[in-house]
C-alpha cells in the first residue's frame, strides 16, 4: 500500500457515511471489501472519498438555454473511462454520470432532472472532509433540486477548495456553491471556471489560465449559442477551451452535455 499524508480514521468515516448515506457505506464493506479481500482501510484509502488528497486541475462549464455543458479537465492515468447509470435498490435517487475512482462522480445528473459538475480551485490548509468526486456522489443520490444540494453543501465537510455548480429544469444561469474547509459562498453565472469570485482570499496565486477562460466564454456571448454549437466549442481539439496540456494535469478529457428537462445526456 502507498504511503500517504493524513489517516484514514475508520470509526469516524464510518459514522459520517452511516448518517448521510448508509446505502454507500454497504458499497464499501459488503461490496468492494468481500469482493477485492482487502482490509477496510485500504478501501477507504482508494475508494471513500473522505480525507483524500486531489492534484490540481482545470475545467470549465457554462449553462445554455435547458442544458448544462461541462469539460472535464486532469491527466489520463487518473481517469476511470466510465460512464455510469446507476438505480439504487435501497435508497437514493438514479443518476448518471462519469465515475471517479470508481465509487465517486466527477459530474452528472439524477433522475430529478438535477446536473452538477465541479471545478478545482486550490489545495490549500485542507481541512477534514469529503473530496469532490465523492460529494458529487452524495449530492446526485441525495438531493432532488438546487435548494436541497445547497443546504447539503452546507452541511458536508469538505476536505479542499472547489466549485459545485448546478442546474435544474428551473435554472436559467447556473447557481454556483463556491466550498472550502471553512465555508461556502453562494453566487449565479452563466459559466465557471477554476477561481473564486466571492471567497477571492482563497484563490491560486496564477490565475490567468481560468480568468482568460472565463473572458473567452463571456466574450462569445456563448449563451446565445445552441447547444450543439458550445458542445463543438467546448470538445473540439481546435477549440480554445478545449486544452491538450496532459503534463500539467489539465488536458481535456471529456465534454459532457446534460439536459434537464427531457433528462438526456
Amino acid at each position: 500500500m502507498r504511503r500517504t499524508r493524513f489517516k484514514i480514521n475508520v470509526k469516524q468515516t464510518i459514522s459520517v457515511y452511516k448518517a448521510l448515506a448508509p446505502s454507500l457505506w454497504e458499497e464499501f464493506e459488503g461490496g468492494l471489501k468481500d469482493a477485492l479481500e482487502w482490509p477496510i482501510e485500504r478501501i477507504l484509502l482508494e475508494f471513500g472519498g473522505y480525507r483524500t488528497n486531489i492534484p490540481k486541475s482545470g475545467c470549465s462549464i457554462m449553462s445554455g438555454n435547458g442544458f448544462l455543458i461541462r469539460n472535464y479537465d486532469y491527466h489520463p492515468k487518473t481517469y476511470d473511462g466510465s460512464f455510469l447509470a446507476s438505480q439504487p435498490t435501497d435508497d437514493g435517487l438514479a443518476t448518471i454520470g462519469s465515475s471517479q475512482r470508481v465509487t465517486g462522480r466527477s459530474d452528472g445528473m439524477n433522475e430529478q432532472g438535477l446536473a452538477l459538475g465541479y471545478t478545482f480551485i486550490n489545495r490549500k490548509k485542507p481541512g477534514d472532509g469529503f473530496v469532490c468526486h465523492m460529494i458529487g456522489r452524495l449530492v446526485l443520490e441525495l438531493c432532488k433540486n438546487i435548494e436541497e444540494e445547497v443546504q447539503l453543501l452546507k452541511e458536508l465537510p469538505h476536505r479542499g477548495s472547489f466549485s459545485y455548480v448546478l442546474y435544474d429544469t428551473n435554472s436559467t444561469l447556473v447557481t454556483i456553491v463556491e466550498t472550502f474547509p471553512r465555508g461556502i459562498e453562494i453566487r449565479e453565472n452563466i459559466a465557471c471556471t477554476n477561481h473564486f469570485e466571492r471567497l477571492t482570499k482563497d484563490n491560486r496565486h496564477f490565475l490567468v489560465d481560468s480568468t482568460k477562460r472565463m473572458d473567452l466564454i463571456q466574450e462569445k456571448e456563448l449563451s446565445s449559442l445552441t447547444s450543439e454549437k458550445t458542445f463543438q466549442l467546448f470538445n473540439s481539439t481546435t477549440a480554445s477551451l478545449f486544452f491538450q496540456q496532459y503534463y500539467n494535469w489539465a488536458g481535456t478529457i471529456h465534454t459532457s452535455a446534460f439536459f434537464p428537462s427531457d433528462l438526456t445526456v
